[in-house]
């Protein structure tokens, strides 16, 4: 499914209220659209003027919001750039060299090349190329926020973006990377699921994915290879220690790969999820983006309670043993 795609990468927030709630107030503008025109100034635009990035709201079936019956609401984020590769740059400031040195009978000092390439960025950039990317963004009704993005630059500038938007809109709350909530290495939790230490029979379960390091220059990514080869547990044994691992939630049959900061990659449905969802897309009013988002939101919620209480209860194990 075409739609699913965007939703492949997931890094998980915890929302800290201070004043009203972005669900809400969210929720409130999806359902009324004469207050949604209070989101007018934040509508997606191309980088104006000097601008290499913009980051707005993107419509989304005629509508900023969407309600996703209560678990949540989900807009679109439509990130710009503009595309001007430092190699044109480069061959511009050479021209403008050339032409001085033509000129004058010198060449330009480092002082004037920079200059020139400040000026060559101005006169290049409104005629650069812009590309955009849609990252979905979804407040949920417990204070969760999933944005479906693993670029850390890019959840930077959403996050600033969803910040300053809020307030304007007189909500105000902390933003606090999941990860950073958790007491316990995630690191070691992951090493532990890897050797078939950490609750084999609970809910979330390893795959046959790990990428494994000992240090910075030794690394070893196993791909489609059960975790339980000798040659894997030997070099896990022997000091390795793994950084992404492939896990699959048992209840809804979704896998993915996460890494130390928790953030989820390569998201993939169950195949009766799946063949359900393809079966419902010939419907003629089927809301593919709605149904998607739907399921998203309620199984992330799900997975990410099951990996947050399994590294917890993992840390509390050897706490025990300590």
């Amino acid at each position: 499914m075409k739609t699913f795609a965007r939703f492949r990468n997931l890094t998980p927030y915890s929302i800290g209220i201070v004043k009203g709630r972005p669900f809400k107030t969210l929720l409130m503008l999806a359902q009324d659209p004469e207050h949604a025109e209070r989101l007018e100034g934040y509508l997606a635009t191309d980088p104006s003027g000097g601008r290499r990035d913009s980051i707005g709201l993107q419509m989304l079936g005629g509508q900023l919001l969407r309600d996703l019956d209560g678990t949540g609401v989900m807009f679109m984020l439509r990130l710009s750039k503009r595309n001007l590769p430092a190699r044109v740059i480069a061959d511009r400031v050479a021209e403008m060299s050339a032409e001085v040195e033509r000129e004058t009978g010198r060449k330009p000092g480092r002082k004037e090349r920079n200059a020139m390439a400040e000026d060559a960025e101005l006169e290049l950039l409104p005629r650069a190329f812009i590309s955009h990317t849609y990252v979905p963004v979804i407040f949920t009704k417990d204070n969760r926020l999933f944005v479906f993005t693993g670029t850390r630059s890019k959840t930077d500038l959403i996050i600033t973006f969803l910040v300053h938007m809020l307030v304007e809109l007189r909500v105000e709350f902390t933003i606090t990377a999941l990860a950073s909530t958790i007491e316990a290495s995630i690191e070691t939790w992951m090493t532990s699921k890897a050797l078939g230490v950490a609750d084999d029979e609970g809910v979330i379960q390893a795959t046959n994915f790990a990428v494994m390091k000992a240090d910075e220059t030794s690394k070893i990514r196993v791909s489609d290879r059960n975790l339980a080869f000798k040659e894997v547990q030997t070099a896990l044994n022997s000091g390795y220690r793994v950084s992404q691992i492939g896990l699959q939630h048992t209840t809804s049959q979704i896998g993915f790969r996460l890494d130390g900061e928790l953030v989820l990659r390569s998201i993939t449905l169950g195949e009766d999820t799946a063949m359900e969802m393809r079966e419902n897309a010939s419907d003629g009013d089927f809301d593919e983006v709605y149904a998607v988002a739907w399921l998203v939101c309620t199984e992330m919620r799900n997975i990410m309670d099951a990996l947050v209480k399994d590294i917890r209860s993992s840390n509390e194990d050897e706490d025990d043993e300590l």
